[in-house]
């Protein structure tokens, strides 16, 4: 029985093209929708990033592009350390540290500044 659906499902496929490519279409549709998608979001994050510049404080934008930009530089020190000769590689590595603590405070301050607006927020609801 099987056989038969199978032979009928090649017949109507070969009858009928316009169904694979349709089926084919739409998958590649779907494709696009998702690059589409993945466009938009990096250019809302860019567009967000720009205005965050112009806004006083931090902004969730501005606290991603850190810790990416913090990341891929302690990624390209890493990088350095193992391709580099012995010579240069302790300077590489002392890089490597000072970017570590350095990301290591910003990450702190910015964790203080959103606790104070917690406890500014919280004494003004008891001011009121």
């Amino acid at each position: 029985m099987s056989e038969l659906s199978s032979r009928k499902v090649q017949k109507s496929a070969e009858q009928n093209p316009v169904v694979e490519e349709s089926e084919a279409q739409k998958e590649n549709q779907q494709k696009d929708d998702g690059n589409k998608e993945k466009q938009e979001t990096s250019k809302v994050f860019f567009v967000e990033l720009w205005e965050s510049i112009f806004t006083p404080g931090t902004t969730p934008a501005l606290i991603k592009a850190t810790h990416g930009s913090f990341i891929i530089l302690m990624l390209v020190f890493l990088c350095l350390i193992f391709v580099s000769k012995p010579a240069v590689r302790f300077h590489f590595i002392n890089l490597l540290l000072i970017t570590m603590a350095f990301y290591a405070v910003v990450v702190w301050f910015v964790r203080e500044l959103e606790l104070a607006k917690q406890q500014e927020a919280l004494e003004a609801s008891k001011r009121e």
